[in-house]
């Protein structure tokens, strides 16, 4: 179930890990654009509403010890979002 936050301005996944790790490993995405380019840079967008500017993350990537959420921006930013994902998981850990 998308949270109720993201689902008017996201596209949202979840990739299921085939046993879970005692910690939320590291994830890398990428998106894969069909000229073949590769957009590998949550940067934020910047709107401007009235007097008040917000920052949005272009995706997002919420890591659990079972899974991984990607949620990715609907709105065309500079370009239009890519559709197609590739992603990484690691063993490590953020916690040192």
């Amino acid at each position: 179930m998308v949270p109720a936050a993201y689902d008017s301005n996201y596209n949202y996944s979840v990739v299921t890990f085939a046993t879970a790790f005692p910690k939320p490993p590291i994830v890398l995405v990428a998106g894969i654009y069909g000229d073949g380019t590769s957009d590998q840079t949550p940067f934020p967008t910047l709107n401007a509403d009235g007097s008040t500017a917000w920052n949005f993350p272009y995706y997002e990537i919420r890591t659990y010890t079972d899974r991984f959420e990607l949620y990715v921006c609907k709105s065309a930013l500079i370009r239009t979002p890519p559709s197609t994902w590739r992603y990484w998981v690691f063993q490590n850990t953020i916690e040192t």
